[in-house]
């Protein structure tokens, strides 16, 4: 990925990214499972991406 894709990548809203921290920031432990389920929670991914990315943070 390069700066130009990066700039170009559509990104939730600074209200929902902030929403997203507080929750993490909220969690008693990091946990990359946990910390992987909110933000796929909060940016609506579901069905066999999210079933990949869970398994994917569990290793």
């Amino acid at each position: 990925m390069n700066a130009t894709e990066l700039r170009t990548m559509p990104l939730p809203a600074l209200k929902a990214i902030a929403a997203i921290g507080r929750k993490i920031q909220a969690l008693p432990a990091f946990e990359r499972k946990a910390t992987e389920k909110i933000v796929l929670d909060s940016v609506g991914i579901n069905g066999s991406l999210r079933q990949h990315l869970m398994e994917a943070a569990g290793e």
